[in-house]
């Protein structure tokens, strides 16, 4: 397996550990659309692991970069559900914060 693969398989089991630590009620939907946002960034990921172990960036340009991708995490099955804004971005800033995060101890 690849150490990509194996980071991508951690940050999902981060984001399983987010919906059933903090959004149980809609655990299943924030599993799908966290691990969605991964297939999303998948390649700028692989990109930015390089750039890290290469030191052609640091850990926190690519905690920056994985924050500035918020936009990408469409939350599309939470959003079918009805849920309200407010609650959409809370759940997104956990993804964003879990992924970035996690690549920082990761790496």
């Amino acid at each position: 397996m690849s150490a990509l693969n194996e980071i991508l398989n951690e940050l999902k089991v981060s984001i399983k550990e987010i919906a059933i630590n903090n959004w149980n009620d809609y655990k299943n939907e924030v599993i799908s659309d966290g691990n969605e946002f991964l297939d999303t960034i998948k390649d700028d990921l692989e990109k930015w692991i390089t750039d890290v172990q290469s030191g052609k960036m640091t850990k926190d340009d690519m905690e920056w970069l994985v924050k500035s991708k918020k936009d990408l995490a469409q939350l599309t099955v939470l959003k079918n559900i009805g849920l309200a804004k407010a609650k959409l971005d809370k759940i997104s800033n956990d993804i964003i914060d879990s992924v970035s995060s996690k690549m920082i101890k990761l790496l």
